[in-house]
Order: structure tokens, then C-alpha cells, then sequence
């Protein structure tokens, strides 16, 4: 299959390739993100302000995975099936933080968290039966960190619960929140019904990418390996100019909740900014350029 280029004009007159532009924006999220982590330091599931940095730490982490993937690797499949969890994490991300009513936010954030937790608490084991296989030193031990992590997570899971019936959201719509808190439905499409929820497929317009709902539905070929994703690449002949591109989409998204979530704070950490210019990783040519605009603005 012949490889198409699709040339991007403000791109090219940068001289930045899809990689290269790529790396400028999780470069920028790094430090714009570190940033705001030192304003939001809190990691408590109840700080609803800070919370959301966790998530987009993590979509940035995964950004940096996605290109050693590409660079080391060519894997194909694995590039694609990382833009498809970055996608989900992203539509999750906007769906409860960009709820603009606070007390529903204050909803779905901790029917979300609910929704984590109560999966791990039904994969931990009730008993551990020691077989001899390891030392019974270890065993007890290997007890012992099972019954703490049960009840961090039955804590968190109560402590949830607890909040969600203390909005006042909660008195006028019990019979509804009650349900939705029983399947841990934060994807709920309105508080009307706690039996309709989005799909994931309708969770992607949440991103306003044009065909961005059908686009990564289809990556599902990737994610549980249908036949399609078995077709053999020669390595060096692949092109990763859409996966790169897609990827930037998304993280131009990322970059606008962060605008608007932390608009608050937003001018007091842009003229830091500047320390993502002399990141090791930055684009010579993209340095070259924002100098030589800096110099010109003088």
C-alpha cells in the first residue's frame, strides 16, 4: 500500500514535520502541567480541582510511551491501540470535568471514582489459601497487603457514596442518584434516567473532532485484535504521519480544558512557560522560531 503525505501549510512554513510538532505539544503540556500540579498539589480523590491533573499527568505520560513505541518499536498496532486508550481517557476527562453545574461535576467525579474501585474490590480475593508454595513469611505478608488494599478501596468507595448523598443535589432526585450510584453510572446521559448512559462510541463527541466518534470506534481492531489488525508491515515503510497527527488533535484538546479549568491560574504560570523552550526534547526549529518571534516582538 503506498504511503499518502498530506501536507500541512502552517506546519511546513515552520519547518516542523507531524513528530516534530507532536513533541512540541507534550513538551508544552509537561511543563504547563507540572505547573499547575504545584498550584493543585493536593492527590486526594476529594479535591475536585486538582484531581483532573492526575488524569491529564497520565494521557501525557502516555503520549511519551506512544513515541518510543513508534521510534523504537514500529509497531503499528500497539501505536494504535495507545491513541485509542488516550482517546477514552480524554472523553472521560471532558464528559465530568467540563460539566459546567458543580454539584453534578461533584457527581460524576465520584461515581467514576466508585466505578474504579468497586471493580478492583470484586477482583480482590476473599481468602488466600496457603499451599506451601511460597514461605509462610511471604504468604502472611501477601495476606496482609490484600485486607489493607481491600479497605483503602471499600474507604474510598464508602467515603464516595457519603459525599454524593450530601449534595443537595441528592433530596430532590434520591430514586435516580440511588440507582445510578448501585451501577457506579457516571456515564449517565441526564439525570432524568439512571438507566440510559452514553456508549463509548458517543463518549468520542465529546472530543469535537470531525468523524472522531466512527474514527476511533475503528481502532477497536487494534484494541481486540481483529483480523484486520494481523496484516503483516514491513518495517521502515510505515508511515506514522496520521498517528502522530491524531495524537496532536488530541492533546490540542487536552490543552484547551486545561485553559479553561484553570483559567484562574493560567496567568500566573504562562510566563514560566518560556523553561519548555530549553527542554532537552524541544524542536531546534520550533526554538529557532518562538526566539526569533520573541526578538521580533521587542
Amino acid at each position: 500500500m503506498e504511503n499518502v503525505h498530506i501536507g500541512i501549510q502552517e506546519l511546513e512554513s515552520r519547518a516542523l514535520t507531524y513528530e516534530s510538532f507532536f513533541r512540541v505539544m507534550v513538551i508544552l503540556l509537561k511543563h504547563e502541567q507540572a505547573y499547575l500540579q504545584e498550584r493543585h498539589p493536593s492527590e486526594s480523590i476529594d479535591d475536585i480541582e486538582a484531581y483532573p491533573l492526575q488524569i491529564v499527568r497520565r494521557i501525557i505520560k502516555t503520549s511519551c510511551t506512544l513515541h518510543s513505541v513508534i521510534k523504537r518499536d514500529e509497531d503499528y498496532v500497539v501505536a494504535n491501540t495507545i491513541v485509542r486508550s488516550m482517546a477514552d481517557t480524554l472523553s472521560s476527562l471532558l464528559l465530568i470535568y467540563k460539566e459546567k453545574d458543580i454539584e453534578e461535576r461533584k457527581l460524576r467525579h465520584y461515581l467514576y471514582i466508585m466505578d474504579g474501585v468497586k471493580e478492583r474490590i470484586k477482583r480482590i480475593p476473599e481468602n488466600l489459601k496457603y499451599d506451601g508454595k511460597i514461605k509462610k513469611e511471604e504468604y502472611d505478608k501477601l495476606c496482609q497487603q490484600v485486607k489493607n488494599s481491600k479497605a483503602s478501596y471499600q474507604g474510598a468507595y464508602n467515603n464516595s457514596v457519603s459525599i454524593i448523598k450530601s449534595l443537595s443535589l441528592y433530596n430532590g432526585r434520591k430514586a435516580v442518584i440511588n440507582e445510578l450510584i448501585c451501577y457506579c453510572n457516571w456515564r449517565y446521559k441526564s439525570l432524568g434516567t439512571a438507566k440510559s448512559k452514553y456508549s463509548w462510541e458517543k463518549m468520542y463527541d465529546f472530543i469535537s473532532l470531525n468523524n472522531g466518534s466512527s474514527f476511533f470506534s475503528c481502532l477497536s481492531e487494534f484494541v481486540h485484535g481483529l483480523s484486520t489488525s494481523n496484516m503483516s508491515f514491513e518495517l521502515g515503510t510505515i508511515t506514522f504521519e496520521p498517528v502522530y497527527g491524531t495524537v496532536t488533535a488530541l492533546l490540542g484538546k487536552l490543552w484547551q480544558f486545561l485553559e479553561e479549568y484553570y483559567s484562574q491560574d493560567i496567568p500566573f504560570i504562562r510566563p514560566r512557560m518560556i523553561t519548555a523552550l530549553i527542554d532537552e526534547g524541544m524542536p531546534q526549529d520550533y526554538i529557532k522560531e518562538m526566539l526569533s518571534q520573541i526578538k521580533e516582538s521587542k
